[in-house]
């Protein structure tokens, strides 16, 4: 490698996944937007992030290199989306977080962290994009209960990702256990499942109240 491509900065993106024997440790992606294209890698000219507004509610926000705006944001659960200069995307799901934005000479880095999982969507296997969209479901059912959206995201944002995540996959176990038939892709579904809170469960993560869907959005 030459002294030119070492002093080239990151670019792309790249999911960090807990080690639990760490009680602080989260999971984290980190997106590299870059003044300049290696045409090597994802090479990311813009980020939309969906965020806290400043007057409740959310927004979404593109980071872009140089970002002269704020550095840290709340990141409400909603779609992370990277595009390239060819228009080609990546996305990832989240259920909220926290972002933090560095914004250096070559490029500008953002992290974003979250006690609960970040997934890839350009990566995801099909059981994860079952739960993508169970989890896309499930809060669209919630939002149609509230008197408008605004509010609702407004509310959102105030959930504690890790608990969001736990009620949705305890009510998700119980759901499709309880489906009268089962095929092949609904079996590996559940044992996808059970396999999530088999894991968290392992470690103590699991805590001995786990508040339900309808406990987390009483209003």
């Amino acid at each position: 490698m030459s002294q030119q491509e070492e002093e080239l900065p990151k670019i792309g993106y790249l999911y960090h996944f807990p080690d639990f024997s760490q009680p602080a440790d989260c999971f984290r992606l980190d997106v590299h937007i870059s003044d300049e294209p290696t045409h090597k890698h994802f090479d990311i000219m813009w980020t939309k992030f969906p965020v806290v507004g400043e007057k409740d509610g959310s927004l979404e926000i593109t980071v872009h290199h140089p970002w002269t705006d704020i550095k840290e944001y709340q990141v409400c659960p909603g779609l992370v989306i990277m595009e390239d200069r060819y228009r080609k995307k990546k996305q990832a799901f989240t259920l909220g977080g926290k972002l933090t934005i560095k914004v250096e000479e070559r490029q500008t880095i953002c992290k974003l962290t979250s006690e609960a999982p970040i997934i890839g969507i350009n990566e995801a296997s099909e059981v994860e994009k079952l739960l993508i969209d169970d989890l896309e479901i499930i809060l669209a059912e919630y939002r149609a209960d509230f008197p408008n959206a605004f509010k609702f995201q407004s509310f959102l944002c105030q959930v504690n990702p890790f608990s969001l995540y736990l009620a949705c996959l305890k009510e998700l176990i119980h759901k499709v256990e309880e489906r009268p038939k089962k095929d092949d892709l609904s079996f590996s579904y559940l044992f996808y499942l059970h396999t999530q809170w088999n894991r968290l469960e392992a470690v103590g993560k699991i805590p001995m109240y786990i508040p339900t869907l309808e406990k987390l959005f009483e209003h």
